[in-house]
């Protein structure tokens, strides 16, 4: 009985244990029936004072229209064109016109598997070298994998079938969309180029350095606010909202009830949050009261009034516990907050990185208002080959209604869950019936600049204590003054740490961090 049992454990092992790739294409007939599928972001700006729309349909993963393994960004051209639009033209001398996109044979000449050599070795040739025989191992896997070095395009290398690419085959762009806010009514244009987003096309070899000139903007199609909508308000935060559009062979969709502007962030410096005894009870129990946006920015004294806009605050390089500090008020507690640098070689901003963040009535939301904090790395971004190490940043904090917040945030719901999309497709009785993926709704956002001061480049007292230089954020540490005094009372308290004597004198950041750390 026991070696019977072995044998039924042993073949369920081999039968779960192993794996199989299987061509999608396998699977088609499955899928002969399935109709294309409208997925709708309406989505309101305030902060831009505009809005954005964008239809696009569904397709299968195995659409080869979609999906077809070409570089063909631009479409079919003369070389003369594709040349004048920055493209590669990938004809033969006999071609008249070609496709004409963004791969580089320079760069993005890596075969299927889209990396340099081969490591998975697809061609599956490396089981000829003998698994314990390491050298041929290795020098297989360096070789080409298929597709690799072929001067050509293939499916699975970067810039082929990548996402700029992608989505330009899937806009829907002869639809009629109109926001209407009360008595007034915005009706909507389609334009190839009305947003951005930002691509990485840092391709190439295992030991290739960051280029900074390498990160692109492609942009997409969608619909904008047409030349009627000049006065149409976007701002308008006790007012309704409503969406509708009308697509030919999809149907009327409308928002399934209306929806509120959201208020942005409110930023405060931490001189404005935290007291002599580095507690911030004071200052929450001050905005627990506040109704509106006016309130809070009351207390912030960074908040330019004449400007409408927030100073900018700086931090010492290596400074301990730094945040930027920021509030919104009810029902506003969800965020997303994004992380730009200055790229100074072409005088932008570009994407670092991002997250969710939300408010909690146990640790962050005070009577009306929520509180949060948002840790700083108090270092100079230096990963690109091309730039000086990044001392220019800037967080730009998204507030979202109550119908965005339910579509951007609850993600493992389906995109036709009710909850999740207040998109509903009308009946022929002209009823709200069937959800539509997507979602009808408004993300407010408020920018902070902040830039990060090297303190240790001032080595004299003079220079260091020069708020022009160093925006007091740095102290001349000596033996007479060897701690950072955050307070500035002249005692080391308890969260305030030592210069090491070594170092002595040296000007630094006056949040020091722990020695241990």
């Amino acid at each position: 009985m026991f070696k019977k049992n072995q044998i039924y454990l042993i073949t369920l092992i081999l039968l779960f244990g192993c794996t199989k790739q299987l061509d999608i294409s396998e699977f088609s007939d499955d899928f002969d029936n399935y109709s294309p599928e409208l997925r709708i972001e309406a989505l309101i700006l305030p902060s831009n004072n505009t809005a954005i729309v964008r239809i696009d349909r569904s397709v299968l993963i195995n659409d080869t229209d979609v999906y077809n393994c070409k570089d063909d960004d631009f479409g079919e051209l003369t070389e003369d064109a594709c040349i004048t639009l920055g493209g590669t033209w990938h004809g033969s001398d006999t071609d008249s016109v070609a496709d004409c996109g963004d791969w580089n044979p320079l760069l993005h000449d890596l075969g299927k598997d889209g990396v340099e050599g081969d490591p998975q070795d697809d061609d599956e040739d490396c089981g000829d070298c003998g698994f314990t025989d390491d050298a041929c191992q290795e020098a297989c896997r360096e070789e080409d994998s298929i597709g690799e070095n072929n001067g050509i395009p293939d499916c699975g290398e970067p810039n082929v079938d990548e996402t700029d690419e992608i989505i330009k085959n899937i806009h829907v762009m002869d639809c009629s969309v109109k926001i209407m806010n009360q008595n007034s009514e915005c009706a909507f244009v389609y334009d190839e180029n009305a947003g951005s987003f930002f691509y990485n096309a840092n391709f190439g070899k295992e030991d290739s350095t960051f280029i900074v000139d390498n990160i692109e903007t492609p942009s997409y199609g969608a619909y904008v606010p047409s030349e009627s909508c000049s006065n149409f308000d976007w701002n308008n935060y006790s007012s309704d909202y409503s969406f509708e559009c009308e697509c030919p062979n999809y149907g009327t969709i409308q928002s399934k009830d209306p929806i509120q502007i959201p208020s942005p962030v409110v930023f405060y410096n931490e001189s404005d949050v935290l007291s002599e005894s580095r507690e911030t009870k004071e200052f929450t129990n001050s905005i627990s009261s506040c109704l509106d946006n006016e309130c809070l920015k009351s207390y912030s004294s960074i908040w330019d009034e004449q400007n409408q806009n927030y100073e900018t605050i700086y931090f010492g390089r290596y400074a301990f516990n730094e945040f930027i500090y920021y509030s919104s008020i009810n029902p506003y507690y969800y965020y997303q907050s994004v992380q730009y640098f200055y790229d100074l070689n072409n005088s932008r901003y570009l994407y670092y990185h991002g997250h969710p963040d939300g408010a909690t009535e146990i640790e962050n939301i005070h009577g009306n208002a929520a509180f949060m904090g948002e840790a700083v790395v108090t270092e100079l971004l230096d990963e690109f080959s091309d730039l000086n190490p990044i001392d220019k940043y800037y967080y730009e904090m998204f507030t979202f209604s109550e119908e965005y917040k339910n579509y951007y945030f609850f993600d493992l719901l389906d995109l036709r869950d009710p909850v999740r999309t207040n998109l509903r497709k009308l009946d022929e009785s002209g009823n709200p019936a069937v959800p539509v993926m997507g979602a009808f709704g408004a993300m407010n956002s408020q920018k902070i600049y902040f830039e990060i001061i090297d303190c240790f480049e001032y080595d004299n007292q003079q220079s260091c204590e020069d708020t022009n230089n160093t925006k007091s954020v740095c102290q001349w540490y000596d033996e007479d003054n060897n701690f950072g005094d955050i307070n500035n009372n002249g005692i080391q308290d308890n969260n305030e740490y030592n210069m090491s004597s070594q170092f002595l004198p040296i000007c630094g950041p006056i949040k020091l961090p722990p020695i241990e750390s």
